[in-house]
């Protein structure tokens, strides 16, 4: 996305991106850090019951529009890019793909967080975190 930001904001071509598909968007370094405080959990107490379905996914909900405007935003406010192109919400309907996707398909990590005693980030910040390190 960030690729695209680039590209399309030096010509001031769009970005059309579906706004009507909402999820979470989790980046590997937090899921890591879940995983890794699973493996703690297990190895300092073999007894340790976490369940045999773990949950994991950052805080708070978007769509993949949401998302491509953060980007392009996050990317100007960090320096990544000079200009982020516009973006204009699409529906499902108008971008076609092979693969059927859910409308919202957000996950109930209660019970995950709770066993874990971790606390999520927010994608939003995750998602800053992610550029910062790749500037």
């Amino acid at each position: 996305m960030l690729r695209l930001h680039r590209e399309r904001g030096a010509t001031g071509q769009a970005l059309a991106v579906v706004a009507d598909q909402v999820g979470c968007p989790t980046s590997t370094h937090t899921l890591a850090q879940a995983c890794w405080r699973v493996i703690a959990c297990t190895s300092s107490n073999p007894t340790n019951a976490l369940g045999p379905i773990l949950h994991w996914s950052d805080a708070g909900a978007a769509s993949w529009y949401d998302v491509a405007v953060a980007v392009g935003a996050l990317g100007v406010d960090l320096g990544l890019l000079e200009r982020a192109a516009a973006v204009n919400p699409i529906t499902t309907v108008d971008y076609p793909t092979p693969a059927q996707r859910p409308s919202y398909s957000l996950l109930d990590c209660t019970d995950t967080r709770l066993a874990l005693a971790l606390e999520p980030t927010h994608w939003h910040t995750a998602l800053r975190q992610l550029l910062a390190a790749s500037a």
